[in-house]
C-alpha cells in the first residue's frame, strides 16, 4: 500500500465522478506493488462504477459505453468485474 500524508491526499486526490467518494488508496488484483497508469480501468469502492485512469493514479472518468465495448476483455474478467460491481451494490442498498 502506498503511504500517502494528508497534505499530498488533499492535493492529489479525486473523488469517483459519479458518487464523489474520496479514493485514497488502490489494489491491483495481481501484483500489490502495481501502480495504475493511464488507461487503466478500476471500480469505485463506494459506488461501483467502473472508471478509467486518465493521466495518472488519481485523475479517473467513467468508462462509456461505446469504450466498453470496443475493450478487449475476456470473458472471465467482464464476470468478475460484474460481480465485484454486484456485490458493491448490494451492499448500498
Amino acid at each position: 500500500m502506498e503511504n500517502i500524508n494528508n497534505n499530498t491526499l488533499e492535493k492529489k486526490s479525486k473523488n469517483c465522478p459519479t458518487c464523489n467518494y474520496l479514493h485514497d488508496d488502490h489494489t491491483c488484483l495481481n501484483d500489490d506493488d502495481q501502480k495504475p497508469t493511464k488507461d487503466d480501468l478500476t471500480i469505485c469502492f463506494n459506488c461501483g462504477e467502473l472508471l478509467i485512469f486518465v493521466d495518472d493514479l488519481y485523475n479517473k472518468r467513467i468508462v462509456t459505453e461505446q469504450e466498453t465495448e470496443e475493450m478487449y476483455l475476456d470473458e472471465e474478467t467482464k464476470a468478475m468485474i460484474k460481480k465485484t460491481q454486484q456485490r458493491i451494490r448490494s451492499k448500498r442498498q
